[in-house]
């Protein structure tokens, strides 16, 4: 009965052993389970961290490329409105060469018309000097370059 009895209180001391052990255990694996949760926790944190900043650097990056995008255009814009506005200069400077050229020939013949009417008119006077015309009181006509012709007026 003794042995029995001793066998009964060794077996109560190994159970209490056995149940202190996996009350220790219990603790340990709910403390690991609480330090998994909270890293499951923090990771999850990171991770909604993490996509805010990734759709934060998206629209940023869609900004700048708008940005880029409409400056570009606005680029492309003022450079065909210059090619334009080059294009009509240089058309404007074609129609005054060609003006200035018609205006140095239109001068070229008015400078030999002028010649030859000072011409005509020298002989015209060298002819008046050896033969007397009638004396006229009407005034030289001016031609409409400016240059005075002795001759009559037709209209006076």
């Amino acid at each position: 009965l003794e042995s029995k009895s001793a066998q009964e209180e060794a077996l109560r001391t190994v159970l209490e052993m056995m149940e202190k052990d996996s009350e220790d255990r219990i603790a340990e694996l709910d403390s690991e389970l609480a330090r998994v949760e909270a890293e499951r926790e923090r990771a999850i944190q990171l991770q909604l961290e993490a996509a805010s900043k990734a759709a934060e650097e998206s629209a940023r990056k869609q900004e700048v490329e708008d940005a880029a995008r409409l400056a570009v255009e606005k680029l492309v814009q003022e450079r065909q409105a210059k090619s334009q506005e080059i294009g009509h200069l240089t058309e404007r400077e074609e129609q005054l060469k060609h003006e200035l050229e018609m205006a140095k020939k239109i001068a070229e013949m008015e400078k030999i018309a002028a010649i030859q009417s000072a011409k005509a008119i020298a002989e015209i006077d060298e002819s008046a000097q050896t033969t007397p015309l009638v004396d006229s009181k009407r005034p030289p006509v001016v031609s409409h370059r400016g240059i005075q012709t002795y001759q009559e007026s037709p209209f006076l």
